[in-house]
């Protein structure tokens, strides 16, 4: 991969990072603004939420880190991008605990490793289908 293309994608994922730590700031402060507002309104919107934003972690972290895994003897591996945004996410939903105005969830947690795991399996479907040569987005011709 081009330098320059890795320089924007370590950009982007530090971008999306950010934007995280600013909602789960702004959320453990007991702030409310539209976006919050748009989550209440929406059935199920925490964890449509969690499912999006963890799981779009999930998948920058396995890009920003090029789809390593962890091997362990007989396994096929552990993607390390994805378990170390589940981790990040477990500690999140724990310091709830001590937070008067959040509450931990147990839903919450299941929709982060769902979030995770959907878009890790699609990240690297998709990269794989580009490494078959097939067409890895819409548009591109490559037989």
């Amino acid at each position: 991969m081009p330098s320059s293309r890795r320089a924007w994608i370590l950009a982007f994922c530090g971008a999306y990072l950010a934007a995280l730590v600013v909602i789960v700031v702004v959320a453990g402060r007991g702030g409310t603004n539209e976006m919050f507002g748009f989550v209440t309104r929406v059935p199920f919107g925490d964890k449509v939420g969690h499912f999006v934003l963890i799981g779009g972690l999930g998948l920058a972290a396995d890009v920003a880190l090029r789809f390593r895994d962890w091997r362990f003897r007989s396994w096929r591996g552990v993607p390390i991008g994805p378990a170390v945004a589940m981790v990040v996410a477990l500690l999140e939903e724990l310091s709830q605990i001590a937070l008067p105005t959040r509450s931990f969830d147990l839903v919450d947690l299941a929709a982060d490793a769902l979030g995770i795991a959907a878009f890790t399996a699609l990240g690297r479907r998709l990269i794989r289908r580009a490494d078959e040569g097939g067409p890895a987005r819409p548009g591109d011709d490559r037989a």
